[in-house]
């Protein structure tokens, strides 16, 4: 195994590198002025602190996934395209659920890293996590993602706890025409997605259409059918304010990886997502100016079945089976005091409401919690060469206790485009009302109780505490095409929330869930010397320590432990490498190595593997319109590697990731 695959990461690195080379003699002289001007854009972020800054100010490592790698990219969805951000996992848990988490120790449902559209966060008012099947972005419609590799509870709240994905879609005034697109290939995925960007009423607008279909892993009950619609508009208000309308709505099944046994069998889980959000933003002079966003979202999982175990007696069962809404209402003022001061500030209210019969027992079916949340942030630039940082946000709840998350940051400009970086945060995730009163007993359906299944220890659960040291540097040269990033981090986590077996076979949920640390360092290069060349490589080395109860006796007293060592991979690796060749064509080689590492819940030891993958592409017009079709092979090697378990785990299933291919075909019309 280990020759396979050294063998292959050297068949795949030579052909990068092939790749590469084969033009790198000629792309600095081809490269003219303007080209060069357009490059020299020092990149942009937002969800570091919440303030507009360059990445060379910015109190954490910041990664961003912009439009030329993601055109480039062979991965077919937004969280895939993590596999590129340096200390990240991403495992196709089942064809239809992907589970993307930071430096391991998770499980499919990811509830430490928040997930945002637009500044608007995603994830699920019910389990906390974020159902990517609901996102509803195509590709097509992003302009950047930026992902906060740090603990940005100081900036966005506690499902930030290891850091943050902020989606940004493109202006609708930039998506204006018709634009069809569909996919065909392997596991039998077929995708649609069909847009039309318009003016009417003095309105940018775009609406999208998508299909999502595929079957996922051999013999495992996992496919996926999602249909959806967005809506984007933005009308301005004279010449400084802006009143953005987002709409959406997803709907369709997934299978709900059945073990096809009698209390498990094989069957379909219903989800329904939709969501409104309307934002008005004020841009004035001297950076200065504010945004007030009211936002409403809602969830639906049916995943209710019967299982008869007597004549004209049965019972009642449903692992994800709720509705779940969010009504959020932010609003941010932002302020440039003095030329070397800049603040923002901002107050939220949330109200989230849950409603299940089945597990939701102690509270009739339903709960519902006012949570708010205040923030700050001052960015003090000392000298030419020195910035401080400073940013918190509180976090009150009915059910928690209140808790402040702080950072402070320096950064040094060593020279032009380069500066160091350190900064020091603690972090508190405090839990969601459906995971502090989870209350879950099975009846017959003549109303005999048979036994608990799940039961949470709260409310007034402890949160989870995240402490994080963290040292960087940061090489940006946007006229020599090339940027580099390092970091070394140290992240301890505290009152890990976690499952134990209780007697009865009980899942007790408690705060009580122990604890672990990580250190490592993480790196990323980014090389664009022309607009037809662009390699980008990252690479992250981590060590986990720690561990979490998982049982425990008739007396309530934790018996047995299990270790965390193992829950994160030691080297992560992702290498992408895109040329334009001419007339239209272009090509892509991928490599992505993640170590043997154990995903937690469901999931299972996996061993290490190197995927390689390639695309190879052309873009023609025809009459009006402009044609662009792609061939994508995964795994181009076809050396089959387990994605989230192998076969047995808990008696499941394996979801062994073979050879894949699609095929692509768009078309853009003015």
């Amino acid at each position: 195994m280990g020759n396979a695959l050294a063998n292959g990461f050297s068949q795949g690195a030579c052909s990068l590198l092939l790749l590469a080379t084969g033009s790198v003699a000629q792309a600095m002289p081809e490269t003219s002025a303007d080209e060069r001007e357009f490059l020299a854009k020092i990149p942009k972020v937002t969800s570091a602190t919440r303030l507009t800054d360059s990445v060379l100010n910015t109190p954490a490592a910041v990664t961003i996934i912009d439009r030329d790698l993601i055109d480039a990219s062979t991965l077919l969805s937004v969280p895939e395209l993590l596999r590129l951000v340096p200390g990240f996992q991403v495992a196709l848990a089942s064809g239809a659920v992907t589970t993307a988490t930071r430096h391991g120790v998770a499980d499919a449902l990811e509830r430490r890293l928040e997930v945002m559209v637009n500044g608007h966060a995603v994830y699920s008012p019910v389990h906390a996590f974020t159902d990517w099947n609901l996102l509803g972005i195509p590709l097509e419609n992003i302009e950047q993602i930026e992902v906060i590799r740090s603990p940005n509870a100081p900036a966005f709240g506690g499902n930030a706890t290891f850091g943050s994905v902020n989606v940004i879609t493109r202006e609708p005034f930039e998506l204006r025409g018709q634009y069809l697109r569909g996919t065909l290939g392997s596991v039998d995925t077929r995708q649609g997605v069909a847009r039309l960007g318009t003016q009417f009423a003095g309105m940018d607008a775009v609406a999208t259409v998508q299909y999502d279909e595929a079957d996922g892993f051999d013999a495992v009950n996992d496919h996926r059918r999602i249909t959806g619609l967005r809506f984007h508009g933005q009308l301005p208000l004279g010449l400084s304010d802006t009143l953005s309308i987002e709409l959406g709505y997803t709907d369709g099944e997934t299978g709900a990886d059945g073990q096809g046994s009698e209390f498990s069998p094989f069957r379909d889980r219903r989800l329904l997502g939709h969501y409104q959000v309307l934002t008005w933003r004020r841009n004035a002079s001297n950076d200065q100016g504010m945004k007030l966003s009211v936002s409403h979202q809602f969830s639906r999982e049916d995943d209710r079945y019967q299982v008869d175990v007597a004549p004209e007696l049965s019972i009642e069962l449903g692992y994800f089976n709720s509705d779940g809404s969010r009504i959020d209402v932010e609003f941010e003022q932002w302020l440039k005091p003095h030329p070397s001061l800049r603040l923002l500030w901002g107050a939220s209210v949330r109200y989230d409401h849950v409603e299940s019969d089945l597990y939701l027992a102690r509270t009739n079916g339903e709960i519902g919690e006012w949570t708010g949340r205040v923030l700050g942030s001052a960015e003090w630039y000392a000298s030419e060469r020195l910035t401080f940082s400073l940013n918190a946000l509180g976090e009150f709840s009915e059910s928690a206790d209140s808790k402040l998350s702080p950072r402070l940051g320096v950064n040094w400009r060593l020279a032009k485009g380069q500066a160091l970086r350190a900064s020091a945060s603690r972090n508190y995730r405090l839990f969601s009302a459906a995971e502090q009163f989870v209350d879950y007993p099975i009846y017959l359906s003549d109303g005999t109780f048979v036994r608990q299944l799940f039961l949470a220890t709260g409310p007034d659960a402890a949160p989870e505490q995240v402490d994080s040291l963290e040292f960087g540097y940061l090489f940006d040269q946007p006229l020599m095409g090339l940027s580099f990033d390092f970091s070394l981090f140290y992240e301890r986590l505290k009152g890990a929330g976690a499952e134990l077996l209780a007697p009865g076979r009980v899942r007790i949920r408690t705060d009580r869930g122990g604890g672990w640390t990580t250190r490592g360092f993480e790196a990323q290069v980014r090389y664009q010397p022309d607009a037809k060349m662009l390699i980008f490589g990252s690479y992250a080395w981590a060590k986990t320590k720690g561990s979490e109860p998982t049982r425990l006796d008739e007396n309530g007293v934790m018996v047995d432990w299990q270790s965390l060592n193992d829950a994160t991979p030691e080297h992560t690796l992702a290498l992408q490498a895109s040329r334009r060749f001419g007339r239209g064509w272009s090509g892509t080689l991928a490599i992505f190595h993640l170590d043997e590492m154990r995903w937690l819940g469901d999931g299972g030891p996996i061993d290490d593997y190197i995927r390689l993958d390639a695309k190879l592409a052309k873009r023609f017009r025809l009459s009006d319109a402009e044609v662009n079709i792609e061939l994508i092979v995964q795994n181009l090697a076809n050396t089959p590697y387990q994605e989230f378990r192998d076969d047995g785990v808990y008696e499941r299933q394996g979801n062994h990731f073979d050879r894949r291919a699609f095929l692509q075909v768009s078309l853009g019309l003015p």
